[in-house]
């Protein structure tokens, strides 16, 4: 297992945890940078959300990941982790 940390001085606003089994997905492999077009829905979606709307999108995020196009993908694990900062 592997861990990839970036040092940064700017606050991160949004921030992906993810498993290996989901890095085909994930990944921009050639630059191993996110793949915007995985990532930006969800967080798109999870920006609008208040806390308590949280646990319905847990549901959600289980079932995408179980899909049968997400297993197609992967034989591996599957984990992912989502945050954002709202700035009041």
């Amino acid at each position: 297992m592997h861990l990839q940390i970036a040092v940064t001085s700017s606050p991160a606003a949004e921030l992906a945890l993810f498993s290996d089994g989901l890095q085909r997905l994930a990944l921009t492999y050639e630059s191993q940078t996110p793949y915007s077009p995985f990532f930006d829905p969800m967080f798109f979606v999870l920006r609008r959300k208040s806390l308590s709307e949280c646990e319905a999108l847990t549901v959600q995020l289980a079932q995408f990941l179980d899909s049968k196009q997400v297993n197609e993908r992967t034989d591996d694990d599957k984990t992912l982790v989502l945050a954002t900062r709202r700035v009041v």
